[in-house]
């Protein structure tokens, strides 16, 4: 049942009847009569003025009575019918920037939202990394990929030459000297055995050996040994040792890697 509210006395206007009419409610009412006020109810705001009570748009609401006017959803908020009495918190995996609001907005890909109410979306970390929208949470990288920036959609794959071996990377190792790796998104690196040597970072070849050089180790050569003295000589791109015996190859000089990674003599992917 609606409360009674008195109007406020207004200058009298006498009709054919003679009867007094009042035209204005107090602030938070309405007229229910031309003589008579109620309280304003939930979800409406009433100024007095007109007499009237109006519906809270959407996008606002107003949970107590006898008001005059209706409050404004906040940021992570809001309201989607008329009338509303209480404000709707976005959901997990949404979030709202802005006051007044009728919906929220899903999280796009790359980002998440792992509270309610939330007003802006959190991008994935370094290291992390969400696919597909509407999301609460990132995915950590798994080992043999990366990702190396904030709000990621996918996840790295190494490159040949380096590797990761840790879940949620940030970024890809490169091979040490002595080791590489000719495969993308790998966990670890191959030694150079015997006759083959690597003396760079991040390589994806392995070098053979040049002529009258060894690569003696039996893994993890970084560089060549030149065959001098007694034994000056070895196979080039099978020397794991130098020998006394002569070979039909004019001993290389030299027998080192390109500035750009690219081996002296011959290369293989493993």
């Amino acid at each position: 049942m609606l409360s009674s509210v008195n109007a406020l006395p207004q200058p009298e206007e006498r009709g054919l009847s003679g009867r007094v009419v009042t035209t204005s409610c107090t602030p938070g009412s309405y007229h229910t009569t031309t003589t008579t006020c109620a309280v304003c109810p939930a979800g409406s705001s009433c100024d007095g003025t007109s007499g009237k009570s109006q519906l809270c748009n959407p996008g606002s609401y107003q949970p107590n009575k006898n008001s005059t006017s209706c409050i404004v959803t906040a940021a992570g908020h809001y309201t989607n019918q008329k009338g509303a009495t209480q404000v709707i918190a976005c959901s997990t995996g949404s979030y709202q920037p802005s006051k007044n609001s009728t919906s929220c907005i899903g999280t796009p890909a790359g980002y998440y939202t792992n509270q309610v109410g939330s007003a802006k979306a959190i991008a994935c970390s370094p290291g992390y990394y969400q696919p597909n929208k509407n999301s609460t949470s990132c995915t950590a990288t798994t080992p043999g990929f990366y990702t190396n920036s904030s709000g990621s959609v996918a996840a790295v794959g190494c490159s040949p030459g380096y590797f990761t071996n840790v879940t949620a990377a940030l970024k890809a190792t490169p091979c040490s000297p002595g080791s590489y790796q000719s495969y993308s998104n790998q966990t670890f690196c191959y030694g150079a055995p015997k006759g083959r040597w690597q003396s760079m970072y991040g390589q994806a070849v392995v070098c053979a050996t040049c002529c009258g050089w060894s690569a003696p180790l039996v893994n993890n050569n970084v560089n060549p040994v030149n065959c001098t003295g007694s034994t000056p000589n070895a196979w080039p791109g099978s020397g794991d040792g130098c020998i006394s015996t002569a070979t039909t190859c004019v001993h290389a000089k030299t027998c080192v890697q390109a500035a750009n990674g690219a081996c002296p003599a011959g290369n293989f992917t493993g």
